[in-house]
């Protein structure tokens, strides 16, 4: 757009210097420019705006389409809906056809408009031109100057239609693009902040309370817990009951504004959250791997570990004997997702992963949902041989477990339990079944000793 606005201020120019000449040539080289290029756009802008907006969307939309159609294919076959989703599909792309198909009409009827009113601007100048010269007003080779500095002027502005039509496609996939762009994260690294050093300190949950944008019930309220260095600490409770809230909070993902988290004595506000997440290492409850071989996605957590420090990682993850049986070793693939390992050896995979990091607080998300007993049983395994262990550093590995399994927890060293956002209980597993409160409840109903 930019050239050709530059050169409708040449063609002005020259138009100026044709109007010295005659006044009528001149005054026709304006009208049929400005119809060229203003008016032909602005028609042109308005007609192809909303396909163009529609377009955009389309194209996003038959993207999640297909990308749903290959991830959940399997889950589509198991339902008999593949058909269904390759109709929704070829849906799109018919609407997606008619569109492209108004546009490329658009295209075409301005074109040519363009090109007629640019030969019937020629066609007037050249006619107005003779009417000049036989007057003795211009020479006979000024008239031609004339008609060629007139024809290549309209070059500058015959562009500027599809430039209009293309306005509204690149608006609205501008505006897509900014949406996202101009998203601000709810905690975001500020300068200043203080650097979170060795993080030898406990972590401290004061009185804290927290809801969510747009909720009225906190999901948390009024938590009290200390999380002691180089100590096993297990948050259990239901689904819904605050456990994956209270992780977010210590990652700073979220923001909260009543009490307080205490890292080595200090306000977890005052830290600067990139460089604490480099102190926090989580396991999700479904690790992410890329289509890479099994190192790279080892080292993604820390990059440049060298060969001792990976062997140790995937040692203590219980996973090396694994990776020893592989042809390739470290160097093969898992395909998308981790997709070549099963549930288990994606699971310890991850922590070995997170071991990498070498960081002093290991947090463990849901890690052995959605698994057998066998793997649930090698998974807990690796977690619980992590007990005692210390970082490069010489720093005491804490180890928090978010679950609402009790595999095990007869291992760990105190117990929380939360039940709608508040914590009920606290304690060993000894301890709390012998209290015969909530926990004990979820841990018969969970082991079928009561009946439900």
């Amino acid at each position: 757009i930019y050239p050709s606005i530059t050169a409708v201020i040449v063609s002005g120019i020259s138009t100026v210097s044709l109007a010295f000449y005659d006044v009528y040539i001149g005054l026709a080289l304006v009208i049929f420019h400005g119809i060229v290029g203003v008016l032909i756009p602005l028609l042109t802008q308005r007609i192809s705006l909303k396909p163009g907006k529609e377009l955009v969307n389309l194209r996003g939309e038959l993207r999640a389409k297909l990308v749903d159609g290959i991830q959940g294919a399997a889950d589509l076959r198991v339902f008999n809906r593949d058909q269904y989703q390759g109709d929704q599909i070829m849906a799109t792309a018919q609407k997606i056809n008619r569109l492209e198909g108004v546009l490329s009409n658009i295209s075409g009827s301005h074109g040519a408009l363009s090109l007629m009113i640019t030969n019937l601007g020629v066609l007037v100048i050249l006619i107005l031109g003779i009417k000049a010269l036989a007057v003795s007003q211009i020479s006979g080779v000024m008239l031609g100057a004339i008609a060629l500095i007139a024809l290549v002027s309209f070059e500058a502005v015959q562009p500027l239609p599809l430039a209009a039509q293309k306005l509204g496609e690149i608006i609205q996939a501008a505006r897509r693009l900014f949406e996202l762009a101009d998203l601000q994260p709810e905690v975001d690294g500020q300068p200043g902040k203080r650097e979170v050093g060795e993080l030898r300190g406990p972590v401290i949950f004061n009185n804290l309370t927290f809801t969510y944008p747009g909720r009225v019930e906190p999901a948390l309220k009024h938590i009290n817990l200390k999380l002691e260095v180089g100590r096993t600490y297990a948050i259990v409770g239901p689904s819904g009951a605050g456990k994956s809230t209270l992780l977010n909070l210590l990652l700073r993902f979220w923001e909260y504004h009543y009490g307080e988290i205490l890292v080595g004595g200090r306000s977890l506000q005052e830290y600067d959250p990139v460089g604490l997440h480099s102190k926090i290492a989580v396991v999700p409850q479904q690790p992410y791997f890329f289509n890479a071989n099994i190192l790279d996605n080892l080292t993604l957590a820390k990059p440049g570990s060298n060969e001792d420090q990976i062997n140790e990682s995937v040692r203590l993850a219980n996973i090396y004997d694994f990776i020893s049986t592989l042809p390739q070793g470290y160097e093969t693939f898992i395909g998308e997702q981790g997709a070549r390992l099963s549930g288990g050896e994606r699971q310890r995979l991850g922590i070995a992963r997170a071991l990498v990091m070498d960081a002093p607080i290991l947090v463990l998300d849901e890690p052995i949902a959605n698994l057998d007993p066998v793997s649930q049983k090698y998974v807990m395994q690796s977690i619980l041989g992590l007990k005692g262990t210390k970082t490069r550093q010489g720093i005491q590995r804490t180890i928090v477990l978010i679950t609402h399994w009790f595999l095990c927890l007869d291992q760990i060293d105190e117990i929380f339990v939360l039940d709608n956002g508040k914590v009920v209980e606290h304690g060993t597993q000894a301890n709390l079944l012998s209290r015969g409160g909530y926990y004990a409840y979820m841990y018969a109903l969970q082991n079928r000793i009561i009946e439900v």
